[in-house]
């Protein structure tokens, strides 16, 4: 039997950016240029128990990065360059974006392998001068994938570009969970990347006042422990009926978190992995947004995917009708607007157009 070739796909980004990505993975095991080759997925890991639960079949090795560690300890890089140094691999993909010089490029540039193949990317997490240099790391830089497109179909470009052959045109994310019965609950996911994304905990705690006095449901404010504070704030901020809420961050595991949004009704968080995990699993979902990457990872609208209804503020909201091109193109790299512009009347009515309780 001839030597089996060996491909390394480096994919190290937050979670959202894997729920993205990884429906991609069956496609590229399953594809006529790479069924046969042994693939190793090097991943962050925050998302380690997500990949092992729902992607191990797509992968045949998994080289796991704490981006924290990677970013603060030297010694830890080195650790990293270790384990990737005295293997060697035909060829290696990485589809993200926006690489990082430090990171992603940092760990390309010191993988040996025949043939490495990146995204054309933009300059959101780089310099000119740095990514002239990085680029020259790469055999090849998969073009196309500079337009302004969202980050799913982003992907799905990339790896059209790299297989040669049509890939299956998907209109969302999807993780296969069990179908359970939907929960007359509520999930609550106050907490983001960066506190310009995150909906303030006083808009929360009114919407949530708004929400129990009107409907007999039970509200879960989930998130990671960081999000405790933020949660507590909330529950701290309501008037009355506390007990139908609970304050669940940093109680769940990630697969516990996506099982939990597969049974609940609706999902009402900041633009963050929860919003890309309830599209995954077919639930509905309001995402509160300020227009960060509008058009990247916001609207999901634009998919064709009608059960996640993203709301902006008004600078933004105004001009969805007819000027979807023009915000594009003032907020595809970013947005300064004030997330707390929507008002929680405009949250709490989106609330009750799709609100389905018993």
């Amino acid at each position: 039997m001839g030597h089996k070739k060996k491909l390394i796909v480096v994919k190290i980004e937050a979670i959202g950016d894997y729920i993205l990505f990884r429906n991609y993975l069956e496609i590229l095991k399953k594809s006529q240029k790479y069924k046969d080759y042994q693939v190793t997925l090097v991943g962050n890991k925050l998302w380690q128990n997500i990949a092992i639960e729902f992607d191990a079949q797509y992968v045949d090795y998994f080289i796991w990065i704490n981006i924290n560690r990677f970013s603060s300890s030297r010694l830890y890089r080195f650790y990293c360059y270790f384990r990737l140094k005295f293997r060697y691999y035909d060829e290696l993909l990485c589809p993200s974006h926006s690489r990082r010089f430090f990171i992603e490029d940092d760990l390309i540039r010191r993988v040996r392998a025949k043939i490495k193949i990146g995204s054309e990317g933009d300059l959101a997490n780089s310099t000119s001068e740095r990514k002239m240099i990085s680029d020259d790391y790469y055999s090849r830089l998969v073009s196309g994938t500079g337009k302004a497109l969202l980050e799913f179909e982003r992907n799905r470009v990339f790896f059209e570009s790299i297989l040669t052959e049509r890939v299956k045109k998907l209109s969302k994310p999807y993780i296969q969970v069990e179908k359970p019965k939907k929960k007359d609950q509520l999930i609550i996911a106050p907490g983001a990347g960066a506190s310009f994304r995150q909906w303030a905990p006083a808009n929360f705690a009114n919407l949530c006042d708004k929400i129990i006095a009107e409907y007999s449901i039970e509200i879960l404010i989930c998130g990671s422990k960081q999000d405790r504070a933020i949660a507590a704030e909330i529950t701290d901020r309501m008037k009355e009926k506390k007990k139908r809420i609970h304050n669940m961050c940093g109680e769940t595991s990630l697969i516990e978190l996506i099982n939990l949004i597969s049974s609940t009704k609706v999902v009402v968080a900041n633009e963050s992995s929860p919003i890309h995990v309830a599209a995954a699993v077919n639930t509905t979902a309001i995402c509160l947004s300020n227009g960060n990457h509008f058009g990247r990872f916001n609207p999901y609208s634009k998919l064709g995917n009608n059960r996640i209804i993203t709301l902006y503020p008004p600078k933004i909201a105004q001009r969805l009708n007819g000027e979807y091109e023009e915000l594009v193109k003032e907020y595809y790299n970013g947005s300064k607007e004030d997330i707390n512009k929507i008002s929680v009347e405009d949250v709490f009515n989106s609330f009750k157009e799709i609100a389905k309780f018993s």
